[in-house]
């Protein structure tokens, strides 16, 4: 049992304490100098117990799933509407969300949160996102879509940021960016416009091939279809007009 003569080991403006331990047991140490260990021990207690947590092995993957984790592509965040399926990593304080959805900007509305608080879109859907919730599940809160900012999770979302943007740009594109704009212009008064007609007019944005050129207009959401009729002619693959009107609204100008 504590001693209740027991007085308090601790030193005041460097003399023994006076006042009686509020316990004897490990070191006897009166109230005032308990909250005081206290102050410098538990806060350095938790900063070693956070690190250990964020050491902790990641979620289990089965084959498939580990390898869309892998080879996950980040691609630019899209605020024009609607879109292809995209995987989202939205920050909050110390916390991510991470879902996906075909129209982000209203995503960001209705958790009231900003186009800063993105930090990573991914080109994916339901698959992919069930694959991360398993890989971060040691850091998920509750049995949400939300999941602690821990290292493993920050490292990820910057690798996969370095990966597509290796000079450190930010992967956000206004609604009217240049290849929507230049995919527009080319519409004109058309239907649509074929990809090899709109690729000669795309290639000072860095788009070489049709191949790429398909790559970019999935990555702004703009569907482009098998086989259609503009004024040059009909079956082959190209950008429709009702498709951009669906995106980006019926006025298909490039003046705003």
């Amino acid at each position: 049992m504590a001693d209740p003569t027991a007085r308090c080991l601790g030193m005041d403006d460097g003399g023994p304490c006076t006042e009686i331990a509020t316990a004897t047991r490990p070191v006897p140490l009166c109230t005032p100098h308990r909250i005081e260990v206290a102050m410098g021990v538990v806060p350095d207690a938790l900063r070693r117990a956070a690190g250990a947590l964020d050491g902790a092995a990641l979620g289990h993957l089965e084959e498939r799933q580990a390898r869309l984790v892998e080879r996950a592509r980040a691609v630019p965040v899209i605020l024009a509407g609607a879109h292809a399926p995209r995987v989202y990593v939205i920050e909050h304080g110390h916390r991510v969300k991470i879902g996906y959805t075909t129209n982000l900007r209203d995503r960001l509305g209705s958790l009231c949160l900003r186009p800063s608080n993105v930090v990573l879109t991914l080109q994916g859907g339901l698959d992919l996102e069930r694959a991360l919730h398993a890989y971060f599940a040691p850091y998920r809160l509750d049995d949400t879509e939300w999941f602690r900012y821990a290292a493993p999770v920050r490292t990820y979302v910057e690798e996969r940021t370095k990966q597509a943007s290796p000079s450190g740009e930010e992967l956000v594109l206004s609604a009217r960016s240049e290849l929507v704009a230049a995919v527009m212009a080319a519409v004109g008064a058309d239907r649509g416009v074929h990809l090899g007609t709109l690729l000669p007019t795309v290639a000072h944005l860095g788009i070489p091939d049709r191949e790429t050129l398909r790559q970019r207009l999935d990555a702004e959401g703009i569907p482009v279809r098998r086989t259609m009729r503009t004024s040059e002619g009909a079956g082959r693959s190209g950008v429709h007009r009702d498709d951009l009107v669906r995106l980006f609204g019926p006025r298909l100008d490039v003046s705003n």
